[in-house]
């Protein structure tokens, strides 16, 4: 680096100047005789099938920044840190680790990170579209730090994902965010996490996954005044999703494939509620629409909200449909219910607040001498029920 010899004109860069790595050099600048010292750059642009080594030395950037798709910098431990003044800046490429701590950073290229990716301190990172952000790591939000995403962007995080820096309302208003490890609002503000309309998590991690909100929205308003989804997507394959904490969804939440944990957690889909995993350790499942269950289901309480979001109704016109799949009950359910699966009373304390009603294949399953149950009324329509399932 420090090698006048490699270098237009016979000098080195300083800190503040802007540089530009050709390609097809029979050499590349390395920042190992700076022995761990850092380097400030106004601008940096690494062109296809040229080289930078960071080595130890930490690499600062106060402008933009264009680095190859593929794999340029190489590090010993050190990475790329943007700290931008205040204007807009662009960055693209591939990096080991990244930083952005201060200034406003746009997308306008592919962005792979190969370990962490943070947006701390007063760092603004904005996602733009067709391109795809890639974290093979972990990424999180600090401090101020804020991140915005828009229609047809695209973030995958391979690690966990922390959102605990500024708020996001009105920054998340579309795209997909793809999280195979865990997922995080912490408690930095109450909208570290707050999406708009149009915005979806994604939850495909091969292990187990957590979701959990320091501040949870847990009302049934279609605004996010704390922090919660727009939609929230999970297809696991196995070793289960667990919410520890409140879990809300502007548009729908849909667990389907192996088992969803949410003890004593309220969950709450405002325009639906898709829980097609088997459900065992639900507290209360909140929804204004329709609630589908496609396997075991234990929730305590069952609410459903009227359609101001404030009071849980009571009457059969908002009931929950039992799509599919088994819905155990040994407590009091507050409206009525409507089975297309199967509704099993699950010992003496089973009591419904409005009408059982059955449809299609839908039937009432009651096999032990203790079950009981009390409803306000109950309609008998569908074609399931029959001995075997009365006993």
């Amino acid at each position: 680096w420090l090698n006048v010899g490699n270098w237009l004109e016979g000098i080195a860069p300083v800190d503040g100047d802007s540089v530009h790595i050709q390609a097809g050099r029979p050499n590349y600048p390395s920042l190992s005789d700076l022995s761990g010292a850092a380097v400030q750059l106004s601008r940096l642009t690494i062109e296809d099938g040229a080289l930078l080594n960071i080595d130890n030395s930490e690499l600062r950037i106060a402008g933009s920044v264009r680095a190859p798709q593929a794999p340029s910098i190489s590090s010993l431990g050190a990475g790329v840190v943007l700290n931008g003044p205040v204007g807009v800046h662009q960055v693209q490429g591939a990096f080991p680790s990244l930083q952005v701590i201060d200034g406003a950073y746009f997308q306008n290229g592919n962005i792979l990170v190969s370990t962490t990716l943070e947006v701390r301190q007063t760092g603004y990172l904005q996602l733009e579209a067709p391109f795809a952000l890639q974290v093979d790591g972990n990424f999180s939000t600090l401090e101020s730090g804020r991140l915005s995403m828009g229609a047809g962007t695209t973030m995958t995080v391979e690690g966990d994902a922390t959102f605990d820096g500024g708020a996001t309302s009105g920054l998340l208003t579309g795209g997909t965010l793809n999280v195979f490890g865990n997922f995080t609002a912490g408690a930095s503000n109450a909208w570290t996490f707050a999406a708009d309309a149009g915005h979806t998590v994604v939850l495909n991690g091969s292990a187990l996954q957590t979701v959990s909100l320091a501040n949870p929205d847990v009302s049934a308003t279609p605004t996010c005044s704390a922090s919660c989804f727009s939609s929230l997507l999970s297809n696991k394959a196995s070793n289960g999703l667990v919410f520890s904490s409140g879990v809300k969804a502007l548009g729908s939440i849909t667990v389907t494939g192996d088992t969803l944990g949410a003890s004593g957690q309220l969950i709450i889909g405002v325009t639906g509620t898709s829980l097609q995993s088997a459900v065992t350790t639900a507290g209360t499942v909140g929804y204004t629409s329709t609630l589908q269950v496609g396997s075991i289901f234990l929730a305590d309480t069952l609410v459903a909200f009227g359609g101001d979001g404030s009071t849980p109704l009571v009457t059969i016109g908002t009931t929950p449909s039992i799509v599919s799949g088994a819905y155990a009950l040994n407590t009091f359910h507050i409206g009525g219910v409507v089975v297309t699966g199967t509704l099993d009373i699950d010992g003496p304390n089973a009591r419904i607040g409005g009408t059982l009603l059955t449809l299609g294949s839908g039937r009432l399953r009651m096999t032990d001498a203790t079950d009981s149950l009390s409803v306000a009324g109950a309609q008998f329509e569908g074609t399931g029920t029959d001995s075997t399932f009365l006993t």
